[in-house]
């Protein structure tokens, strides 16, 4: 019924971690659903429901992209992240996701994260429904 998300190997070539048509994933209370570490690596055209933080994370890659995915319901536990977290990366796109009832459990939680020594980051065309901070960039370039 589902698609797998995961991938291995990098061997210089784009690698994409997303469906063969719909993938959804729910009522997932792990830390994070979707967790990202390495170079040129696609998360696309997924859905992601019921999340207790954030649904992607990604950290330390150079070229990858988040595109095109719809989040439902994230951080409903937690605070202080988002339904698309990115640390430490550089030159990612983040384009085309839609962002729906993202609110935090306890504080602040946003759609759209870029956090610290993030840097030429391309963020367009995203949109977020029902939250007051949408977007949050710390110490990001």
């Amino acid at each position: 019924m589902f698609t797998p998300l995961l991938e291995s190997g990098n061997n210089g070539a784009k690698r994409r971690i997303g469906p063969v048509g719909v993938c959804r994933i729910e009522n997932d209370f792990r830390v994070y659903r979707v967790k990202v570490t390495g170079d040129r690596i696609d998360v696309s055209h997924n859905e992601f429901n019921r999340a207790s933080y954030s649904a992607v994370a990604g950290h330390f890659g150079k070229g990858s992209g988040v595109k095109y995915n719809k989040f439902t319901d994230i951080m409903q536990v937690l605070k202080d992240g988002a339904a698309i977290y990115v640390f430490y990366v550089e030159d990612l796109v983040m384009r085309g996701n839609v962002t729906y009832n993202t609110q935090g459990g306890k504080g602040q939680a946003h759609a759209y994260y870029l956090d610290e020594f993030s840097e030429n980051c391309d963020v367009a065309e995203n949109l977020s429904v029902g939250m007051g901070w949408p977007a949050h960039n710390h110490m990001s370039q």
